[in-house]
């Protein structure tokens, strides 16, 4: 990943370097973590959003994860989830929702008007749900990256398992490095435009053990 500054913070102070640096390492992380996760489930190069070269990711035609097609009844798609996972054995440590999903869960009330999952708040920032470790984001469907849905796409909406049976790790961290010349990001020639770049590179990987461990929530194959 590569971030373009304007070429004056090369005249600034130590102080704002430094603060600048600790920015940039609280960017990284957060960018690391989302490119982890729209490997692993979408099998895509975060920078172009085309799939990658990747032997196993979760949403993988035809690689033994569990699928359930996506229905109007939320509860219904969760419970066929699990249904799913009990039948083969494992026992769901987490799952992870699309926010559209998570809101739509969130908002399901009973006879009287009560909330079902009062626990997923409006769909944001969840840390539970029903027992399960839960989390909301959007590259579990990957909208921001994927292109639109096309013919015969599908979106995944959520993702249960047993996470014991995925791992991943850093192989390697490539220390910053600043870039004063050149083009490369390919937006341009950073003298051209009085910039100056910083890029920082790191290499992981993941394995998924059995792809049984998991199930999937997607909308059935566009039209």
């Amino acid at each position: 990943m590569t971030y373009r500054f304007s070429d004056e913070v090369m005249y600034a102070d130590e102080d704002y370097q430094a603060g600048l640096v600790d920015g940039l390492a609280n960017n990284i992380a957060t960018a690391l973590q989302r490119a982890l996760d729209l490997v692993a489930i979408h099998g895509i190069n975060p920078a172009t959003g085309l799939v990658a070269a990747v032997a196993h990711y979760f949403a993988k035609a035809a690689n033994g994860v569990g699928r359930v097609t996506a229905t109007a009844n939320e509860d219904a798609d969760i419970d066929s989830m699990a249904a799913q996972l009990q039948a083969v054995g494992y026992t769901a440590t987490g799952i992870g929702f699309d926010p559209d999903f998570a809101g739509k869960l969130s908002r399901r009330r009973d006879n009287n008007g009560q909330k079902l999952y009062p626990e997923l708040g409006l769909g944001f920032n969840v840390t539970n749900f029903q027992g399960l470790a839960a989390a909301s984001s959007d590259t579990v469907s990957g909208r921001q990256e994927l292109p639109a849905v096309t013919t015969g796409a599908v979106r995944v909406r959520a993702i249960m398992g047993d996470f014991r049976a995925f791992k991943w790790g850093i192989a390697r961290y490539v220390p910053l490095e600043l870039i004063e010349y050149g083009n490369p990001d390919g937006l341009g020639d950073l003298k051209a435009t009085n910039e100056v770049a910083i890029r920082a590179e790191s290499i992981f990987g993941f394995a998924i053990f059995d792809p049984k461990a998991f199930s999937l929530v997607q909308t059935a194959p566009a039209a």
